[in-house]
């Protein structure tokens, strides 16, 4: 999963890392994997925080902060990961976007999620609706 999402970000030049252990998996939009809580403070956290509500408000759920892990599991299909790795690809090809940079002046991402969701299926941090 991270692996493929490298990819991706490697493709359009962005920088940008991932580190996964069995299901648990961290993302950080940095050039260099961090080793440490400090490289994390260190990497792009508005770029996290753009990332984050781009995804959501195409139906993906990930961990609503660079600090935290996500987790895929069996429940997750070929189908939610093809899902992901376009819409992460769409997310970078939309930062060069006139419009869309201006949304770099979001410090925190807030959203209402009880109008977002009403049933979620896969109680994990990727959650694909």
């Amino acid at each position: 999963f991270v692996k493929n999402l490298k990819e991706i970000a490697d493709n359009h030049k962005f920088d940008f890392n991932c580190d996964s252990t069995g299901g648990m998996f961290g993302i950080y939009f940095s050039k260099n994997k961090p080793k440490d809580i400090d490289d994390v403070k260190k990497s792009d956290l508005k770029m996290f925080n753009m990332f984050f509500k781009y995804m959501l408000d195409n139906g993906i759920f990930f961990a609503p902060s660079a600090f935290e892990a996500g987790f895929i599991s069996q429940a997750h299909s070929e189908k939610d990961f093809k899902k992901v790795y376009k819409t992460f690809d769409s997310f970078l090809k939309n930062l060069w976007n006139k419009n869309y940079l201006n949304i770099r002046n979001i410090g925190t991402c807030s959203t209402n999620f009880n109008e977002r969701f009403i049933y979620i299926k896969k109680v994990i941090w990727v959650i694909i609706i």
